[in-house]
């Protein structure tokens, strides 16, 4: 408005004429507020909200209705509704209750009910034109005059006083009585979230006709961690604090006027209901209060109805029966509706019901989406709703799990569970909601990301993170079973929300990974390979793959064969052992075939070339030769006729056909074996005869079933006999009628031959010795049963040969019968047998006979080891017996229970193979199962103490852990060796809190060896102290305990290794600390006394200030730096950083004589200041980087008085002192104020605080003596202060000259700085927003309490606030070209007027706006630009810019020497114009080297100089960044990611100007093969046959590229596993960045540098070059010296020469070029922040590249 209509306006309301009221028509206002409320039974809803709200817990509705008289045309007579009288017991109305109701527009003021606008209660007019209402003991009529209306408010008579609060409507014309159902489903729907509200009743003409009972149970609360969910909504204004689940029972009673009788309905449902805690701007509440005439609640609620599975189909015949509760219980395919307080018609897009304080319209059938203030509220409302329902699904689901974990699950069980999962997740499912999407958009959002663990579904297993499940495969469904997949019936049921996982990328179809997981779960069966084999073939013909896929499957694949044999076990045979198949025309199925072979019942499913060629696994087929040897070796072969028949058959229906060298092979091997059958069994070729054979009728003769299955031809080639041999006779000796050593005599003068000796030896022909007087037998035995007939073999009562003269051992005979095995000595086995069995007279005749013969007979016999039958005497008895592992001859061993040798036999115990001592394992075996008794563990560890020597490192950490050592009590116990100790020989300190034993001295050597120690580690005494610390207080004392304290602070080191106990140490009471009572004012002259108390660190100060601490007395730790390192540790604080402290300035400050003394005097002292030549500071790192100069640039004023206002918890002292420092921001130094009378005590205690990492009390006295002391003193005390002051003389000489410079140049910026702020002062004045020209600096610094604060002096301005530099910096990303001048007044001026950065920016993106000059210095602090600008010098292009003007001038060599500069820091001093990313430095001379510079405002660190912190911050992203990249090893890939969603409510972002990398479609690309390990991937429209030309054709391009990449990747530290190569057919995309997987296209090289490299090539073999040497390329390709085309390789490690590097150009061009595509892990677009990032990997890895090309030998 213009002043001249100000002026109008102000001079009309001045004027004293007559002030008219706006006149409003009521009844036509009421009209138009009731045409908004179109919604059915609207009366009852605001009638039943308000009964809610007023804790009704009943409530009537009375129809009153007349029979209506109509023609028989017009349907008869019916009842029509003339009266309604609604009542409610709830609170009776108050005087503020009765005053709202007359008035419109005046909602509950009360923030927690629900009504907003007080046009609720106005809907009564609708059906009624004057409404009647009591309640408690007064009443008030409606009635209208004319059109305005008018109430009249009284008392009610006493007999009309009730509880009820009613309201009397009369029909303003009679209306149909409302439906029975209709208006039964309208209240159904409404007692959804009624809190109070537990009883409807509907009555017509006193008659019920709907009659609504809710119950409810006690709420179960249900957990939820923060971890896993986040609890607050995006903006923080919500925050969720509890969630109560309850289930609800609605009973209902319905009587229609068809039915005679009431019909009764029961429903199931729950309720979820949630606490918020509510914080709300100050700004949005104003608005909030503005718009809805209420504050926001400080808490809130939040409620989700819903039904699990077995609610729903409890409550599924109800809904059958009639539609009264479809809308309270939606069905799986219907939508919930939103609830405030009652239901609107705004669906939530789920099944759900939710309730909420969200603001409606006016109406409230909608959700106020319009609104901006009310927007927020309901989106973040709304978004908490998405959070309680992913907390009520994920318990459902848990629940779902517990069950799959609980029952034994059948088909049916099975059936239910999933029937409950699916309709768990088909009801949690969001579709598109109704009117407004927003509403399911921001509910289903806020469902999935408000988690951070992944959304969990039934599978095929259960419950399992989507994550986990697969989608179905039909074609993988007969083989995949262990991973969990969607079960069929869910597909179905949930068919819309799996698609949407699926498109979201989180659940994804079977594949071949899910194969690899499938074989290394389970084996498969022979129907499950088979299946698998033919998918794997169909996915081999439509997929690529690798070696490494075929490799893995033949790896992984286990086969379970089934047994061919009853009553055997299944054998599993892996895949990778198959080498052969066999053809069915072969060898028969009924025939065994090697393991090595795959099984027929899965071969014959396949042909011939898809086993060997379609597969790929280089299976053949089987030889005959092989299958030969095999079946051979089989068991039946042995004993089975008609298996070896079959076998038999095979070879003589190929024997024709075999090669001549395979048919020799098989001859050769079944005649050596009983491969033959006859009427005999199976016999040897060579012992099997013809039939035709009739020599002897009993001769093994060939037998076959079938006679014509096995050729003569090929039984003659095995050797069949066809006639009988001499030899005969001797088969068939036992048929003659001989005597026996006749016999013998016979073969004693026979050459026998060595098969017919082996077939004497078997045969039983001898009989045995008999005693006098027994009877003759005829058995006979073979001579190998028999002993030689002698006397000591007959008193041993040994079975010996039937001889009837004189036993002569040299006679021929003799000799025939000992080459036919007749016993001349008795068996080990035996010999210990008869031993152990004998009398105690015999045993010691056996034993003295085994000793006798042991060196000619048993030495090489006798295995003590092997004997296990006990036969040896001991100690303990005659009876009592032991194997020779069993007992021992040392008598000592017998403390331990061993048995001992008897003495008799010890002399022999060698012979015997008894040892002298158990072994250490036998010792510790009987040690630890019997442990010794306290009465019996002295000679037990005594014993056990001699032999220490033989135990190992491993038993002594056994026995150790093992409780061993008894504990004398009732009753005994037994502890480990090294929970007890010996103790000193002084009474041990702390023998209440440990065991201590002492069983002597031997047995103290072996515990001592097993673990036992002297005193308690630092460890476990620290263990022992945190669990215990009051009893050892009790036992030592205070000063023993801070003795103790010492010593775990000395060991600290290692104890916090142990985190468990580093915890207890910090949260339990343990440390001492030291507090002091201070008598009470009435007694001043009591001194304070100290007491000691046990606390934990946390509650304890370290004291490093004695004035704070004798001003608040806190508990402290004692006065020690061992101690103080040990609190500090734990947790216990410096007393000042607890204590807040203020100091104040008061008065003017100004320069003085002495204060300019101080100054001058810090400045040349600053170098001794910060001397520490004595070592009186300790710590690390004590003196910060820029102590000196702070120093140095430290200024100093003097004011009248300081004040110090301390504040510890919550307490405040004010004191006085005489210095204090204070920091100014724009300037960046330090200034000193100190009072007239200073106290150089406060001066280094205010710049300790400064240059001191933790200035204490020593560190302040030091200073303070450093500053008051005279240099002759200081000289006399022993500091070298010549040498000090001459360091610093020259170099403040040279820093002088700088400093003078630098002042110039901030002069002049302060005096533009200073017009800039006078005249946006004065445009402020004029715009009515006036501020002060200047502000006091005492005011500024006082208005600070930390330091570094704010300090401005008088001629400064103040500085902007932190919110305004934010803002600030946020629009430098956004618009890095724009006037930082700029951008700070409009975010100052959006401030001013209320507004925000936010419209800065849309106003910028708007309109034109200031651009930032390029010459000036401001311009080249903003960053760097985009490097599609020519006009940018600061970015990339910049930068390469003046690397090529290098190379132009100087060579490829001035590269080396630009990368130099750029990675070495140079004296250089801030320039005042050029780029931040310059890397040119000036020559002038600096004190101190400045690095390179990576700042501005647009660069990721924000504004301001490049600090050794930024620059290192940069570094970390930079790195972090790199090692972020990925690899794939898929066969095909997504060439792009789609980017992520816009969170809900929020505008577009501007499409940026420059074009993004264009990457190949998804489908393009496909992994053809690998070279050194990295993928190469080629274009899918190069057709199969191009590509192995261009693979065989280009092997060396693409060796020599792979090389260069993986050279880069050692550059920038990459692992070279995330290179990746790609070759397209066309296109001008040289490599791309997608998802952090890089791709370079191998193209590009072959046509710019692979050229270079030949003709370098070329160029080299005409010189005189020494011999090549001879690397190794691991890869698919040989990479020749030449360029011969060359055939790859498909496996192996390949040979190639290394002539020569690329060209250095090659180097640099792909550097660059992996810049470019590491920048875009950062940003996408080709923008100003992308150059940025291009230029910091390009500076930060240059130096990387030089070095690592030297080293390559690249010539640059």
């Amino acid at each position: 408005m213009s002043a001249a209509l100000q002026n109008l306006k102000a001079a009309l309301i001045d004027n004293a004429s007559v002030e008219e009221k706006v006149e409003v028509n009521q009844r036509h206002l009421i009209d138009k507020i009731l045409a908004r409320y179109s919604a059915e039974f609207t009366v009852f809803r605001e009638l039943l909200q308000n009964s809610n709200d007023a804790g009704a817990t009943n409530v009537q509705i009375l129809f009153q209705s007349e029979i209506k008289s109509r023609s028989f045309w017009q349907g008869g007579s019916k009842h029509v509704l003339t009266a309604v009288t609604y009542r409610n017991n709830g609170r009776p109305f108050s005087t503020d209750d009765w005053s709202r109701l007359r008035k419109i527009a005046e909602g509950n003021p009360d923030e927690q009910k629900i009504g907003f606008f007080g046009v609720g209660f106005y809907s009564l007019f609708s059906i009624c034109e004057e409404p009647f209402v009591t309640s408690g003991s007064e009443s008030m009529a409606f009635l209208w005059k004319g059109d305005m209306l008018y109430t009249k408010r009284g008392a009610l008579p006493p007999d009309s006083i009730s509880e009820w609060t009613s309201f009397f409507l009369a029909m303003r014309e009679p209306i149909d009585l409302p439906d029975t159902l209709q208006f039964g489903r309208f209240l159904a729907t409404s007692m959804a979230f009624t809190s109070n509200l537990k009883r409807v009743e509907v009555l017509v003409d006193d008659t019920p006709v709907l009659v609504f009972d809710k119950k409810t149970a006690d709420p179960r609360p249900l957990s939820f961690s923060k971890k896993v969910y986040n609890l607050t909504s995006p903006n923080s204004i919500f925050t969720l604090d509890s969630v109560g689940v309850k289930t609800i029972q609605l009973d209902v009673q319905v009587k229609t006027d068809t039915d005679r009788e009431p019909t009764y309905y029961q429903t199931f449902m729950r309720i979820a209901s949630a606490s918020l805690s509510v914080r709300v701007a100050t700004n949005l509440i104003k608005e909030m209060e503005r718009t809805t005439k209420k504050k926001p609640p400080s808490k809130t609620a939040m409620q989700i109805m819903w039904s699990n599975y077995d609610e729903y189909e409890s409550s599924s015949v109800v809904r059958g029966k009639n539609n009264m509760f479809d809308d309270l219980l939606p069905a799986p395919s219907d939508q919930g509706r939103i609830f405030i307080g009652f239901p609107t018609y705004q669906t939530t897009g789920c099944t759900a019901q939710l309730a909420a304080h969200l603001i409606p319209t006016v109406e409230r059938e909608s959700i106020d989406f319009v609104d901006p203030t009310l927007n927020t509220w309901n989106q973040e409302l709304l978004s908490m709703g998405g959070l309680l329902a992913r907390i009520l699904y994920e318990d459902d689901m848990d629940e779902i799990d517990r069950l799959y974990k609980a029952m034994t699950l059948d088909p049916q069980s099975t059936a239910w569970l999933l029937k409950k999962a699916a309709h768990t997740m088909t009801g949690f499912y969001f579709k598109p909601s109704t009117p407004s999407p927003l509403v399911s958009r921001i509910l289903g959002q806020y469902f999935l990301n408000r988690c951070v663990k992944p959304l969990t579904i039934v599978s095929s297993v259960g419950i399992r993170n989507v994550t986990q499940v697969r989608l179905p495969d039909a074609t993988m469904a007969e083989f995949i079973k262990d991973v969990p997949v969607v079960p069929v019936s869910v597909m179905e049921q949930c068919a819309d929300m799996l698609k949407a996982l699926e498109s979201k990328g989180v659940l994804c179809k079977l594949g071949i990974h899910d194969l690899f997981t499938e074989l290394a779960n389970r084996p498969l069966s022979e129907s499950e390979v088979v299946a698998m084999l033919k998918w794997w073939i169909a996915f081999t013909r439509s997929h690529a793959y690798s070696i490494a896929d075929v490799d893995n499957i033949v790896r992984s694949t286990l086969v379970v064969q089934p047994s061919m044999e009853k009553g055997k076990e299944d054998t599993i045979r892996p895949l990778s052992v198959i080498k052969y198949h066999v053809p069915k025309h072969l060898i028969p199925g009924d025939l065994p075939i090697p393991e090595s072979c795959l099984p027929l019942t899965i071969s014959n499913h396949f042909r011939k070339p898809e086993l060997e060629d379609s597969l790929g696994f280089g299976w053949r087929e089987l030889p005959i030769s092989a299958w030969a040897d095999f079946v051979t070796s089989s068991p039946s072969f042995k004993s089975d006729a008609q298996f070896v028949e079959k076998v038999l058959a095979v070879f003589s229906r190929h024997y024709g056909s075999l090669p001549t060298k395979t048919r020799d092979h098989v001859i050769t091997l079944l005649k050596g074996l009983k491969c033959i059958p006859t009427k005999s069994g199976l016999q040897l070729p060579d012992d099997s005869y013809f039939s035709k054979v009739t020599l002897f009728p009993d001769l093994p003769f060939v037998e076959l079933h079938n006679p014509k299955s096995v050729s003569e031809v090929f039984l003659k080639a095995l050797g069949v006999r066809e006639h009988v041999e001499l030899q005969m006779v001797f088969s068939r000796i036992k048929t003659l009628n001989w005597d026996h050593m006749q016999l013998i005599k016979y073969l004693a003068t026979c050459t026998l031959k060595p098969e017919e000796l082996d077939r004497l030896r078997v045969t039983p022909i001898f009989p045995k010795e008999q005693p006098e007087g027994a009877p003759p037998t005829r058995d006979r035995f073979r001579a190998s049963d028999l002993y030689v007939p002698e006397d000591k073999f007959r008193t041993f009562g040994l079975p010996v040969l039937e001889w009837k003269t004189k036993w002569k051992s040299h006679t021929p005979e003799a000799k025939v019968l000992k080459d036919l095995g007749i016993r001349t000595f008795i068996s080990v086995d035996e010999l210990v047998n008869l031993t152990a069995a004998a009398t105690p007279p015999a045993r010691k005749e056996m034993l003295a006979y085994f000793v006798e013969h042991y060196k000619t007979v048993y030495a090489p016999l006798y295995m003590a080891r092997n004997i296990k039958t006990p036969f040896l005497p001991t100690t303990g008895g005659e009876t009592l017996l032991a194997a020779p592992g069993d007992c021992y001859a040392d008598p000592e061993a017998a403390v331990m229970g061993f048995p001992i040798l008897h003495p008799e036999w010890r002399a022999d115990k060698d012979k015997f193979g008894v040892r002298d001592h158990p072994t250490p394992f036998i010792l510790l075996d009987r040690l630890l199962r019997t442990p010794p008794t306290p009465a019996t563990a002295p000679a037990v560890f005594g014993y056990l103490a001699t032999r220490i020597s033989e135990f190992s490192r491993q038993d002594w950490a056994l026995v150790a852990s093992k409780k061993i050592v008894p504990i004398s009590g009732p009753p005994p116990t037994w502890v480990e060796p090294r929970s007890v100790y010996f103790g000193s020989q002084d009474t041990s300190l702390y023998k209440s809190h440990f065991t201590y034993v002492d069983f002597g001295v031997p047995a103290n050597t072996f515990l001592r060896a097993c673990g036992t120690r002297d005193e308690p580690t630092p460890l476990e005494l620290t263990r022992s102290l945190v669990a215990t610390p009051a009893s050892y207080l009790d036992s030592l004392g205070h000063e023993k305990y801070l003795d103790l304290i010492r010593s775990v602070a000395t060991n600290f080191a290692t104890l916090k290794t142990d985190l468990p106990l580093l915890k207890d140490m910090k949260t339990v009471p343990w440390l001492i600390g030291v507090g002091s009572h201070t008598p009470a004012s009435s007694d001043p002259g009591k001194e304070s006394t100290q007491f000691v108390k046990l606390a934990r660190a946390s509650d304890i100060y370290l004291i490093d200030d004695i004035t704070v601490n004798q001003l608040f007395q806190p508990l402290g730790a004692p006065p020690d730096e061992l101690l103080e390192s040990l609190y500090h540790a734990l947790g216990s604080q410096w007393l000042t950083s607890a204590v807040q402290t203020e100091e104040r300035p008061r008065g003017n400050q100004s320069t003085t004589r002495e204060s300019q003394a101080l100054q001058k005097l810090i400045h040349e002292r600053a170098l001794l200041l910060l001397y520490d030549g004595q070592a009186i500071r300790t710590g690390k790192d004590v003196v910060l980087p820029n102590a000196e100069k702070i120093l140095q640039e430290l200024n100093v004023v003097q004011v009248p008085e300081i004040q110090v206002v301390r504040t510890f918890l919550k307490r405040s002292k004010t004191e006085l002192t005489t210095a204090c420092l204070k920091y100014d921001t724009r300037a960046k130094t330090y200034w000193l104020f100190v009072v007239k009378e200073f106290d150089t005590f406060d001066i280094a205690r205010a710049i300790g605080q400064v240059i001191l990492r933790n200035c204490r009390l020593k560190d302040s006295l030091l200073l303070s003596t450093l500053l008051s002391t005279s240099v002759q003193n200081l000289q006399r005390k022993g500091f070298p202060v010549d040498r000090i002051l001459k360091l610093s003389d020259g170099k403040l000489k040279h820093a002088q000259i700088v400093k003078e410079q630098k002042m110039q140049v901030q002069r002049k910026e302060e005096e533009e700085e200073q017009k800039r702020v006078l005249q946006e002062q004065l445009r402020g004045e004029q715009d009515g927003h006036r501020e002060p020209a200047s502000a006091s600096s005492l005011d500024t610094l006082n208005s600070t309490t930390s330091l570094p604060p704010p300090l401005p002096p008088k001629q400064f301005s103040t500085t902007p606030p932190p919110e305004h530099l934010e803002a600030v910096a946020q629009l430098a990303h956004m618009f890095p070209d724009a006037d930082k001048d700029y951008l700070a007044r409009a975010v100052a001026a959006a401030h001013a007027s209320g507004k925000s950065a936010h419209d800065v920016a849309e106003k910028m993106l708007d309109m034109p706006y200031p651009k930032a000059p390029a010459t000036t210095k401001h311009a080249t602090e903003t960053g760097a630009g985009s490097s599609n600008n020519p006009a940018d010098t600061d970015g990339l292009l910049g930068f390469l810019g003046k690397a090529r003007d290098h190379i132009s001038k100087k060579g490829l060599s001035a590269l080396v020497e630009f990368a130099q500069q750029a990675i070495t820091p140079q004296p250089m001093t801030h320039p005042t114009s050029g780029s931040p990313h310059s890397m040119t430095h000036s020559t002038s001379a600096s004190p101190h080297p400045s690095p390179i510079r990576r700042g501005g405002t647009d660069g990721p660190s924000g504004g301001g100089d490049p600090t050794p912190a930024t620059i290192a911050t940069l570094q970390h992203h930079l790195s972090s960044s790199i090692q972020s990249l990925q690899s794939t090893r898929e066969s095909s890939f997504l060439a792009s990611a789609p980017p992520p969603e816009p969170p809900i409510g929020t505008p577009d972002p501007p499409t940026p100007i420059a074009e993004r990398c264009t990457a190949p479609a998804a489908s393009d690309l496909v992994l053809r093969t690998t070279v050194s390990g990295t993928p190469v991937y080629m274009d899918r429209a190069i057709p199969p046959t191009h590509v192995r030309t261009l693979l065989q054709d280009h092997a060396l391009d693409l060796n020599n590229f792979v090389a260069v990449l993986h050279t880069l990747a050692r550059v920038f530290q990459a692992p070279p596993h995330t290179v990746h190569v790609y070759w397209d057919r066309d296109g001008g995309t040289i490599a791309f960045n997608r998802g952090k997987v890089l791709f370079f296209n191998c193209r590009f090289y072959i046509g710019l540098h692979a050229q270079l490299r030949r003709r370098a090539a070329a160029a080299a073999t005409t010189k005189a070059e020494p011999p090549s040497r001879q690397e190794t390329v691991p890869g698919a390709w040989t990479a020749p010296a030449d360029n011969t085309r060359t055939t790859g390789s498909s496996s192996g490690a390949v040979t190639t020469t290394a002539t020569m590097c690329d060209h250095p150009d090659a180097y640099y061009y792909w550097f660059l070029t992996f810049c470019h595509e590491l920048a875009h892990n950062f940003v996408s677009a080709h923008d100003a922040m992308h150059g940025y990032w291009t230029s910091s990997f390009a500076e930060m890895y240059l130096g990387s590249l030089v070095r690592e090309m030297r080293r390559l030998g690249v010539e640059m």
